[in-house]
C-alpha cells in the first residue's frame, strides 16, 4: 500500500488541506475532508469521488481516554469543544478543549500527519489508481544502505585500507535497520570461464590496466541497490582510489537512469550503457530542498514539471542504440529517482585504467548526491593518480554540502593499505592513514547520515588509538563545547600519527618511474578545471586549486600544527595551492582554534601559487601584510611571475 507522502517525499500539507466539519452533534460522526491542493493534482494525485475519498471519519478513531486524545480509541467529538486544526511546521495538529474525569477542561492536541495519509488503491470497476484519505499502515522502518568500494588491486589483506576498516566498524546483523555491502577493487575482478591461474592473472592485469570491467564493478554496486532499496532507504556509498571513482560512477548512474525495479536484472547492461554515453552538461541543481530518497526536481517551477511528456512515447531521431537513448526518458520509463544521502570517498583517481584512461559522466558534480566529503593526499605526484575533485561551483548550498580536506601523505597514505611503518609512535597501530578515517567517521556523525557502527568494532578501535574515544556529554556542558573536547581527543591522535613520513610509490615501485615520461592520455587539473593531455608529468606535484574563496577546500589541522611546531620538522608538503589572493592561505579542518591566522611558521612553508600581480602591487600586498603580522613573522619570497 503506498502512501503518498512516503511516496513523493512531500509533507502531506503540500498535497492537501485538512478542513473540520462545519456542523456536527454530538450523536454524528466527526467527519475530516481533505482538499488537494495544487501541488498534489500537479503531481497526479487524483480522488475517484472528493465525498467518499476525500472523507475520513475522525471520532471511528481518535478517543478521550482520561482528558488524554487517544488514537485507536473513538468518540473523543463527544467530550471536546473549540477544536482547531493547526499547522506547525510540516505537520498539522488537531486542537481540542478535552473534558477529563474531574469535569474540567483542558487543551490538548493530537499529530494528525503522523496518523493520516493519502492512500493509494486500485478501484475495483475503474481498475486505475486513485487516493484516499486514511489512516496510515505500519510502514516498515527506514533503513541505511552503506556500499563501500576498495582500491585499486585491494581486498582484505594484511595491509587493509580505509575501506576495509570502516567496513568493519559497520553493524551487519540488523538487516531490518541496515544492510552493508563490501566490493574489491579495480584489478580483483575476473570474468567467469577464465578458471586457469594464467587466465585470472591476465584478467586482473587488463582490469588494472584498461579497466576492462569497470562495467561490471559498477553494476554490481547497482544491482545491490535495486533487490534492497525500499522507499525511505538512505543510501550512503564510500570508496578508495579507483574504488571512490567506482563509488561516484555508482551514484552517478543512480542519478542519470534512476534505479530499476528488484527483478529487471537483465535490464541493467542496458541502463549502464544509456548512463555511460550521458553527458552532464545540464541545468544549475535546483533551488528546492532536496528530500531523502528522492533525486532533487529538474527545475523549481511546478508548471514545467506537469508538461514533461511521458518517457516512452517520445521518438527518438539519432537512433536505436543506447547511446542515442535520452536518460530522462529512460529512467520516467523504467526506474524511480532515488538520492544518494551520502558519498565519502579517499581520494578519488580522476580516470580508471592505467593505460587507457576511462571516464564515465556525473563525477565531478552529482546533484543527487546530498552530503560529499573527499580526503585527498597532498605529497602524491604520479602521473596516473590525478585527483578527482567537487565541482564546487555547482553545488546547490540549499540542498547539498560538500567538502574536500588535504592530509599528509601520499595516494596510500590517505586511503590506506601500505605496509605499517617500521617506527610506530605509542601504539602499533599508528599510521598516517588513521588521520583521513578518523576524520570520515566524524563527517558521517556531523551530517547524521543514520548509518549504524558496531559499539564493539569501535572500542576496540578506540582502545588501539585509532578513533578517538568519545565520553559522555557532561549535563551542563553545550553542543559546541562537547563537540569542541572531541576535536581535542582526535586532534591528541593526530599529533602521534602525523610523525610517520610519506610513502613514496616512486621509490618503491621503479615501473612508476617509467610512466612519467610516456605521453599518454591522461587527466590533469588546471586553472579550468580537469582536462585531457598528453604531455608527460615527469614528477608534476599535484595542484589544489580554489576557484572561488566560497568554495569548501581545506588543507587539515594536522598538516598545519606539524609544520608549525618545535623542533623545525623535515617535511615540505608536495602541492601547490591556487587560486587565493596574494597573501591568504586555505582554510584550516578541523582546527581547535577556529579560524584563526595561519601560523606564520606553517605559512611560509606550504607551496602557494597564488595569483599574479605586477611588482607594485605585490610590493603594497607585502607592507601591507608585513604591518599586519608581528615583527618576527617570516616573509616568503615573490612569486616567479612577478619579477
Amino acid at each position: 500500500m503506498l502512501r503518498a507522502s512516503t511516496c513523493l517525499n512531500i509533507p502531506n500539507h503540500r498535497l492537501y488541506d485538512l478542513r473540520l466539519p462545519e456542523n456536527f452533534t454530538a450523536t454524528d460522526g466527526f467527519i475530516l475532508t481533505a482538499k488537494l491542493t495544487q501541488e498534489g493534482r500537479a503531481r497526479n494525485i487524483r480522488f475517484y469521488d472528493d465525498v467518499g475519498d476525500g472523507t475520513f471519519d475522525l471520532s471511528a478513531v481518535l478517543g478521550n481516554e482520561n482528558g488524554i486524545l487517544k488514537w485507536g480509541s473513538s468518540g473523543f467529538h463527544q467530550s471536546a469543544r473549540n477544536m482547531k486544526i493547526e499547522t506547525r511546521g510540516d505537520h498539522r495538529w488537531l486542537v481540542a478543549d478535552l473534558q477529563n474525569p474531574l469535569g474540567t477542561f483542558s487543551e490538548h492536541l493530537i499529530n494528525l500527519d503522523e496518523y493520516l495519509d493519502l492512500v493509494e488503491y486500485v478501484h475495483p470497476y475503474e481498475k486505475e489508481t486513485y487516493y484516499r484519505l486514511g489512516a496510515k499502515a505500519r510502514a516498515p522502518p527506514a533503513r541505511s544502505l552503506v556500499l563501500c568500494f576498495d582500491g585499486t588491486s585491494n581486498h582484505f589483506s594484511n595491509t587493509n585500507t580505509n575501506v576495509v576498516k570502516f567496513m568493519e566498524l559497520l553493524k551487519k546483523e540488523d538487516p531490518e535497520r541496515q544492510l552493508v555491502y563490501y566490493q574489491t577493487g579495480v584489478g580483483t575482478y575476473a570474468p567467469p570461464g577464465l578458471l586457469t591461474n594464467a587466465g585470472l592473472s591476465l584478467a586482473t592485469t587488463l582490469d588494472k590496466g584498461f579497466a576492462s570491467f569497470l562495467y561490471q564493478h559498477v553494476i554490481d554496486g547497482y544491482k545491490f541497490l535495486m533487490q534492497t532499496y525500499r522507499a525511505g532507504d538512505r543510501i550512503s556509498i564510500f570508496g578508495f582510489s579507483r574504488g571512490a571513482f567506482t563509488a561516484r560512477a555508482l551514484a552517478g548512474m543512480v542519478h542519470c537512469v534512476g534505479l530499476l525495479p528488484q527483478h529487471n536484472i537483465e535490464h541493467v547492461p542496458f541502463a549502464y550503457e544509456v548512463y555511460k554515453n550521458a553527458s552532464d552538461a545540464k541545468p544549475p541543481p535546483p533551488e528546492k530542498d532536496c528530500p531523502r530518497g528522492a533525486t532533487p526536481a529538474r527545475s523549481s517551477s511546478l508548471d514545467s514539471q506537469i508538461e514533461q511528456p511521458v518517457g516512452a512515447l517520445l521518438r527518438c531521431k539519432k537512433g536505436t542504440k543506447a547511446r542515442h537513448v535520452n536518460p530522462e526518458d529512460f529512467k520516467k520509463t523504467f526506474c524511480i529517482s532515488v538520492a544518494i544521502d551520502f558519498v565519502g570517498v579517499w581520494d578519488t583517481v580522476a580516470s580508471v585504467g592505467s593505460l587507457w584512461p576511462t571516464t564515465l559522466p556525473w563525477i565531478d558534480y552529482n546533484p543527487g548526491i546530498r552530503n560529499f566529503r573527499q580526503a585527498l593526499a597532498l605529497d602524491e605526484r604520479r602521473a596516473n593518480f590525478i585527483p578527482s575533485v567537487w565541482d564546487h561551483s555547482r553545488t546547490n548550498p540549499k540542498t547539498q554540502t560538500a567538502l574536500e580536506v588535504w592530509f599528509k601523505g601520499g595516494h596510500a597514505d590517505v586511503g590506506g593499505g601500505v605496509v605499517p611503518p617500521r617506527r610506530c609512535y605509542e601504539n602499533n597501530q599508528s599510521m598516517l592513514s588513521n588521520i583521513s578515517l578518523r576524520w570520515m567517521v566524524r563527517q558521517c556523525f556531523s551530517v547524521d547520515t543514520g548509518i549504524i557502527f558496531d559499539h564493539r568494532a569501535l572500542d576496540k578501535y578506540r582502545k588501539l588509538g585509532v578513533l578517538e574515544e568519545r565520553p559522555r556529554k557532561d549535563t551542563n556542558e553545550s553542543a559546541v563545547e562537547y563537540e569542541r573536547r572531541l576535536l581535542k581527543l582526535s586532534t591528541d591522535l593526530d599529533k602521534v600519527d602525523i610523525k610517520h613520513k610519506s610513502y613514496d610509490a616512486m621509490r618503491q615501485y621503479r615501473i612508476w618511474n617509467l610512466l612519467e615520461f610516456l605521453p599518454s592520455a591522461k587527466p590533469t587539473q588546471t586553472e579550468a578545471g580537469l582536462s585531457m593531455t598528453r604531455r608527460p608529468n615527469l614528477y608534476k606535484s599535484r595542484g589544489a586549486y580554489r576557484h572561488a574563496p566560497s568554495h569548501p577546500i581545506a588543507i587539515h589541522a594536522s598538516v598545519v600544527d606539524y609544520l608549525a611546531s618545535d623542533p623545525p620538522v623535515p617535511y615540505v608538503p608536495r602541492a601547490w595551492w591556487h587560486g587565493y589572493e596574494l597573501g591568504n592561505h586555505p582554510l584550516i579542518a578541523d582546527r581547535l582554534d577556529g579560524d584563526g591566522e595561519w601560523p606564520s611558521k606553517a605559512a611560509t612553508i606550504i607551496k602557494m601559487g597564488w595569483k599574479t600581480y605586477g611588482f607594485r602591487e605585490w610590493a603594497k600586498s607585502r607592507i601591507s601584510l608585513f604591518r599586519s603580522r608581528t615583527s618576527d613573522s617570516e616573509i616568503s619570497d615573490p612569486p616567479k611571475e612577478c619579477l
